[in-house]
């Protein structure tokens, strides 16, 4: 190989001379992909050097991907700095480290990739498990919160209640949400009842003593008894969202976002109306919401 100095690259006599990096003309060569095309050229799904591909790319002050773009890399990603917006927790549930847990003659079990809730054989019986009242990261609906959970229910459904929930909820295990509370309860996520499944939206009402739900039936052709899914619900400005399995099922406007203002950002919990136990597995929960 023949040797060259670092001159030569910027001789245009030079055999070893690269044209690209003629300094007079930086839009030219700083706009280069491997593939040859500029950026004018590079168009929504094209690929740059092979390594990355995505459908979701704008030309705004420079390429970058839309909100909702996806980009896949071939190889390895180098990153000089790394910059969060979102607070983010993610947990399988296998300590009960941070925690609070609570029941009246139930269980909490823990165990690898997951853990389950159970209450005894006798009516009225309930147990619950939640994040740490006093913890770093609070249900704020002010910071777009997002919440994430894969729970499988046992044989049984009837005659139950259930709320897979971000928000305050002591109080709300009486019988209607907010029934047995303060009228300061909030929060939104899922609730089970005596069979049906809802999309649920608890709103405080302090004047009236007691919180205000609104919630929708979605039960449909779902399997519930004995199947994993996914539940997740996502607060927007003025409404949420609800998926079941990435399926959106219900959303609920109209909303004051303000309204939503929680020490508690994870609160699961069971509880059997008859003389027969009721289990919830619970295999992991995500919370994040904007910093």
């Amino acid at each position: 190989m023949p040797e060259y100095t670092i001159n030569d690259i910027f001789d245009p006599t030079s055999v070893n001379y690269n044209g690209a990096l003629v300094f007079d003309n930086v839009p030219a060569f700083v706009n280069q992909f491997s593939e040859g095309v500029g950026a004018n050229a590079f168009i929504p799904g094209s690929e740059v050097g092979g390594d990355i591909q995505s459908a979701g790319f704008e030309d705004v002050n420079g390429w970058k991907l839309e909100p909702n773009g996806n980009a896949t890399f071939a190889g390895e990603l180098n990153v000089g700095s790394l910059f969060f917006s979102k607070q983010f927790v993610f947990s399988f549930f296998e300590s009960a480290d941070g925690w609070i847990t609570a029941g009246t003659t139930g269980t909490i079990t823990q165990s690898i990739g997951g853990t389950s809730l159970q209450t005894t054989n006798i009516a009225d019986r309930e147990c619950f498990i939640s994040n740490v009242e006093t913890g770093a990261i609070k249900m704020d609906g002010d910071k777009n919160p997002t919440f994430t959970a894969s729970v499988r229910f046992g044989n049984s459904i009837a005659n139950m209640r259930s709320f897979i929930y971000s928000g305050y909820m002591i109080g709300k295990t009486d019988g209607t949400p907010g029934v047995g509370g303060d009228g300061t309860e909030n929060g939104f996520g899922f609730r089970i009842e005596d069979g049906v499944l809802y999309a649920s939206t608890t709103t405080p009402n302090e004047g009236a003593g007691i919180s205000d739900e609104t919630s929708t039936d979605i039960t449909g052709t779902l399997s519930i008894v004995n199947t994993l899914h996914i539940f997740k619900a996502i607060m927007k400005t003025g409404q949420i969202e609800f998926y079941v399995d990435n399926v959106l099922v219900a959303t609920h406007t109209g909303l004051t976002n303000s309204d939503f203002d929680s020490d508690t950002s994870m609160f699961f919990h069971i509880e059997t109306k008859e003389n027969v136990n009721k289990t919830t597995i619970l295999q992991f929960v995500s919370f994040q919401q904007d910093i």
